[in-house]
């Protein structure tokens, strides 16, 4: 089977990256619903923007595996998940954890518990959104454009659509993440992150591994900052 045609007949969610979606869609939706219609212009700010990560969930989850040539269901046809999974996982979070660490502290200031889980759980939502649909869209578009393939190790062959795909990408992604750290000097670090989430997908196709190490490290960030303010 060919490098570029690996989805194959499954869908591009394991069983833990579905879940971890859907569990996404339905607490945003809860944030949503609570807070954009207040009165209070932050908290419905708030919603707003839960709203959005509710949408993005929606359209990756729902139409990525069309887009690769998969028939649309509900339950779709499962990938498997293995060790390596999860030790990509490790990988990818150690990676990124290290572009924090080496630029600058991402400083957030979280006091209460509804907004760390929204962090939280906006990482299957961007993930199956800035990954799985439009690293995937770009990978469909390059199938019909002539452009020269580059060689990868591991038996891998990019071409510029894709690296260009990964590039829009990961600059909505960091223009998106404005909304928390409200610091633009800081969107170097997230759109870095997010080349190296969009670069992983693309050549494992894993996106469970992408999901979990996402989910790991906003797990890592809020429970650093919501420790510190609140004990």
């Amino acid at each position: 089977m060919k490098y570029e045609d690996e989805y194959g007949s499954e869908s591009v969610n394991t069983r833990i990256s579905y879940l971890t979606i859907l569990l996404a869609i339905i607490f945003q939706f809860f944030l949503t619903f609570k807070y954009v219609g207040s009165l209070n212009p932050e908290e419905q700010f708030f919603g707003t923007i839960t709203l959005i990560y509710v949408i993005v969930a929606v359209v990756g989850l729902f139409l990525t595996d069309p887009l690769l040539g998969q028939p649309f269901k509900i339950k779709p046809r499962f990938k498997k998940s293995d060790p390596s999974t999860f030790l990509r996982a490790i990988a990818i979070f150690l990676i990124i954890v290290l572009i924090q660490v080496f630029l600058m502290r991402i400083p957030l200031t979280i006091q209460d518990t509804e907004r760390a889980l929204a962090i939280v759980f906006a990482a299957p939502a961007e993930e199956v959104f800035f990954r799985g649909f439009l690293i995937s869209l770009f990978i469909v578009i390059s199938r019909g454009t002539g452009f020269k393939k580059y060689k990868l190790p591991g038996n891998r062959e990019i071409t510029i659509t894709e690296i260009i795909g990964m590039i829009i990408s990961s600059l909505v992604f960091a223009y998106l993440h404005t909304n928390y750290y409200r610091n633009p000097n800081l969107m170097l670090i997230v759109f870095i992150s997010g080349l190296v989430l969009s670069f992983f997908f693309w050549y494992w196709r894993d996106l469970t591994a992408n999901i979990l190490a996402h989910m790991f490290l906003n797990i890592w960030v809020v429970g650093q900052y919501f420790w510190m303010v609140n004990f």
